[in-house]
């Protein structure tokens, strides 16, 4: 079946077919544009995320040079949590963006509640952030119990965490009380290690012991995934500031935080104007129906996009192919496909291999750049990447030396990356930490809430992955 596409130029087309072609139950349906020929798919290697983040400023930056509006460019993303290495170099630019269809890093409810702990570490007397985190996750201590400590405090002039500690003299019941007794010893547990431990595992510590990812793990929703997703991004983002900052304490990321929350709102104020000209972020399953002149699709890298856990099912990997094919098509002019050679997935760096996807897209739509082997490119910060020869592809020996895609085993390390879920049959659900060696002798340490870090032969571990 031959239908017209009246959005992409040839070369995008071309691609995005080759790619979805590869699905087995796909219907042969052949699209044709007027618009011949166009520029080449460009495939960008990153050195890491940031880099990778670095290179999309600094091309949006080169199209509003050659008076291009910021409007026409969007960046696409697997998963929600990507979008916070591409906020904070858009912010620390000040390129305008807007997330379509979700929310800024920072608003999001999970990464709202973490700090919202980490307040009540730093400052106990903060009492909004107490009261936000007091019975979340749920651990039944109700509206009336927290009512009845709020006139407690004001009437012994102390503040909620202190009433919390003196809860039997609150008129509480010895149940409620007993609950809040058990939340301000974890809390101490936790203070005890302020400024002995570095803030991600102070970050991580707050994750796992307070049952916030225990409760996300069960659940098992895909909401749940995404809020864990974001959770490991957070480690991430905390390893950040470790590098960038010589003031690594909680209370110096807090002040940060209130700094980028206080800039957002401004931000989205001034967006809310009329013809405001911003980036659009947005993930793959949002951009439907939505077209632009210029499209990044970011984190093209196996267990990325295509998500781990589409590895398992051949009809979850196609979902996967056809959604990369409506990314890829979303681009009117310009496509560009980035990759990272390392990201950081629960705080730890990884290394990653290229997304398949990539790999399927025949050579005569592509150009390559981005890091050549040599060190990194000193234009990165200006104009973000340097050419390759057209036609190289990704399937030949490269500027960009593409590695191999391996099959895809039990044994091999991309199932179980950083921060990947299983679910063990004695120690329960757990995230993966690291993993070393492959095949038949392939290790991972798991962080078990309740069990702490096991270290686990795969061969034999008979993991559930969730």
């Amino acid at each position: 079946k031959l239908e017209q596409n009246y959005r992409s130029t040839e070369n995008i087309l071309g691609a995005a077919g080759a790619v979805v072609s590869r699905n087995v139950g796909r219907k042969d349906k052949q699209l044709w544009t007027r618009k011949q020929g166009g520029e080449a798919i460009l495939c960008y290697k990153a050195v890491d995320e940031k880099d990778e983040a670095r290179y999309v400023c600094g091309t949006i930056q080169q199209q509003v040079d050659a008076g291009k509006g910021l409007r026409d460019a969007a960046v696409l993303y697997r998963t929600n949590a990507q979008s916070r290495a591409l906020e904070d170099a858009l912010r620390s630019r000040g390129i305008p963006y807007r997330i379509f269809g979700g929310l800024r890093f920072y608003d999001r409810k999970e990464i709202k509640d973490i700090i919202a702990y980490l307040r009540v570490l730093h400052n106990p007397a903060d009492a909004v952030s107490l009261r936000r985190i007091i019975n979340v996750p749920a651990r039944g201590i109700g509206e009336t119990t927290i009512e009845r400590l709020e006139r407690a405090a004001e009437s012994a002039g102390t503040g909620l965490y202190q009433a919390a500690t003196d809860a039997s003299h609150a008129g509480i019941t010895a149940s409620a009380t007993k609950k809040l007794q058990a939340f301000i010893a974890m809390m101490e547990l936790i203070r005890a290690d302020l400024g002995v431990v570095t803030l991600t595992d102070l970050v991580r510590r707050v994750i796992h012991e307070t049952g916030y990812v225990t409760v996300l793990e069960q659940d098992r929703s895909v909401e749940s995934r995404i809020r864990i997703e974001n959770l490991n991004e957070l480690m991430t983002a905390t390893e950040d500031f470790l590098e960038q900052h010589h003031d690594s304490s909680i209370e110096a990321f807090l002040d940060q935080v209130a700094l980028i929350s206080d800039a957002e709102q401004k931000t989205a104020a001034e967006s809310r104007g009329v013809g405001t000209d911003s980036v659009t972020l947005m993930t793959l399953h949002n951009a439907k129906g939505l077209e632009f002149p210029l499209v990044f699709m970011v984190g093209m890298e196996e267990g990325l996009f295509p998500h781990s856990r589409s590895a398992e099912r051949e009809e979850d990997l196609e979902e996967e192919r056809r959604l990369c094919y409506v990314g890829m098509t979303r681009a009117k002019e310009r496509l560009i496909l980035t990759h990272a050679m390392e990201r950081r997935l629960y705080g730890y760096p990884q290394s990653n291999i290229v997304s398949r996807f990539i790999e399927d897209v025949p050579k005569e739509y592509v150009e390559t750049a981005g890091w050549h082997g040599a060190g990194r490119e000193a234009s990165s910060d200006r104009t973000g990447w340097r050419t390759g020869r057209r036609g190289a592809g990704m399937n030949e020996s490269t500027a960009t030396e593409v590695p191999p895609r391996q099959p895809d085993k039990s044994g091999s390390p991309r199932r179980y990356y950083r921060g990947a879920v299983v679910k063990h049959a004695t120690f329960g659900i757990g995230t993966v930490q690291r993993s070393e060696g492959a095949g038949d002798d392939l290790k991972i340490s798991v962080s078990f809430p309740g069990h702490g870090v096991k270290v686990l032969a795969v061969k034999y571990a008979n993991l559930e992955q969730i």
